[in-house]
């Protein structure tokens, strides 16, 4: 899959190469996301997720129980519902290269 990284203002930012995988068990989805570019930029929201996060677990309003399922950085994320751009909600995160990887449920 091809995941979409927002800044916090949600401006679109560009890696120079990501690539995503993933692995749908039941109703959990496991991610793996590699991106890398040649400066460092701010990334906050991750979307374009291959299946969208049950409603009834990741809700929109970032539950802080259902952080450290999704890890960017070796950092815990929240996993939410989108409201404008963002299924997964990163700490603040500036940086050349992001591994996130973790299961949310679908």
């Amino acid at each position: 899959f091809t995941p979409k990284f927002w800044n916090a203002s949600n401006v679109e930012q560009t890696f120079r190469n990501v690539v995503g995988y993933y692995k749908k068990i039941g109703n959990l989805c496991y991610i793996y996301i590699y991106a890398i570019t040649f400066s460092d930029i701010s990334v906050r929201k991750i979307d374009n997720l291959p299946f969208n996060p049950d409603s009834g677990i990741h809700g929109a309003n970032i539950p802080t129980h259902q952080k450290g399922t999704v890890f960017a950085n070796g950092v815990g994320c929240c996993v939410n519902v989108p409201e404008i751009h963002g299924q997964i909600q990163l700490e603040p995160v500036v940086t050349g290269i992001l591994l996130v990887e973790g299961i949310y449920n679908i």
